[in-house]
């Protein structure tokens, strides 16, 4: 992994060829180098970057290293010390950057995510799996304060659930919220609720065919059903759909119209649940009737908030919470604490 970069200000190369060292050498770089959360062994390289010659440091093993910062610049740190492996496409005239080996991207509000069918984003949550969908920007705790915090979300299906019994659209009424901020919450145990941050999450509504960045827009809008509140402040809640379908290698896209066989893009998505259908956080902003929900298929549609459907809970870390262990796979998650 890339850890560091700076300009190589003593060095004589000719045009197109590899430099020939005067006073820099691959020894000469700094122990800083690398990042101070990883462990790792550095060795240095040159890479021709707009016909400019930079030096950087890589990372040849990366264990994360115990009690060493914080969680949401740990993720941060990996992306931005690995930017000169960084690629760029389009997708729906957006322009994203991501890194294929550690399946991150960024979204269009500045976001961090994990991407692709299988990435290393696992985390050790209330004794069980859970998966980091990514670090998001400036979120909000009610009071104005804002700060990065990372989104996780249970790795398997908690149960199965109506939305809500009654047939409402807003989440702040919702049984299924209910449900998960006081008989769920109540039992996870001590030491992760201790992690679990309440801020403020978006209720503004979509359509099932709308393209990621879109969909990222209209959740943060104030377009909701009639009655419903724009926001809602709390700690359990669900994903968006621009959650799921940014967990998908978007580069491997072909139609930016979701309502529509999409099996380049729905077969990449790690969020995709092949064995039910399930909820979003999301209503419908249409008909006015309905909640967005992911078919098994990985399309996604919409249901009246009545129906019977998987639930995964995600929620906001804390800021402060640390990397205590862990690489981030399946059977080694990211272990954490404050």
């Amino acid at each position: 992994m890339q850890l560091k970069v700076k300009e190589l200000s003593s060095l004589i190369y000719e045009e197109g060829q590899q430099p020939i060292l005067d006073i820099v050498s691959p020894s000469e770089v700094e122990e800083s180098g690398c990042n101070s959360t990883i462990e790792c062994t550095s060795k240095c390289n040159y890479k021709n970057i707009n016909g400019e010659w930079l030096e950087y440091c890589e990372c040849t093993t990366g264990k994360a290293a115990e009690n060493m910062g914080y969680f949401a610049e740990f993720i941060q740190n990996m992306y931005n010390y690995n930017i000169l492996s960084a690629s760029n496409y389009k997708y729906n005239n957006v322009e994203y950057t991501k890194i294929d080996d550690l399946s991150l991207m960024v979204d269009i509000g500045g976001n961090i995510r994990y991407y692709g069918a299988n990435p290393n984003n696992y985390v050790s949550f209330n004794n069980e799996l859970w998966r980091i969908i990514g670090v998001f920007k400036d979120i909000d705790d009610g009071n104005g304060n804002t700060s990065d915090r990372i989104k996780i979300i249970r790795n398997n299906s908690l149960s199965s659930r109506a939305w809500d019994t009654t047939g409402s659209l807003s989440w702040n009424v919702s049984t299924l919220n209910t449900y998960f901020n006081n008989t769920y919450l109540k039992n996870i145990d001590s030491s992760s609720q201790q992690l679990i941050d309440t801020v403020v999450w978006n209720l503004g509504g979509t359509e099932e065919y709308t393209p990621p960045d879109e969909a990222y827009k209209e959740e943060r809008s104030n377009v909701v059903p009639p009655g419903n509140e724009a926001t809602w402040l709390g700690k359990i809640a669900l994903m968006y759909p621009s959650d799921y379908l940014y967990s998908s290698d978007l580069s491997k896209c072909t139609n930016t119209n979701w309502e529509y066989d999409q099996a380049n893009c729905r077969d990449t998505a790690w969020l995709k649940n092949v064995n039910e259908d399930q909820w979003t956080i999301t209503p419908q902003s249409f008909y006015n009737s309905s909640i967005i929900e992911i078919y098994s298929s990985g399309s996604l549609g919409a249901s009246l908030p009545t129906k019977i459907r998987d639930i995964k809970p995600a929620l906001y870390l804390r800021p402060e919470v640390k990397i205590t262990g862990g690489t981030g796979t399946s059977t080694d998650p990211y272990t954490l604490s404050l």
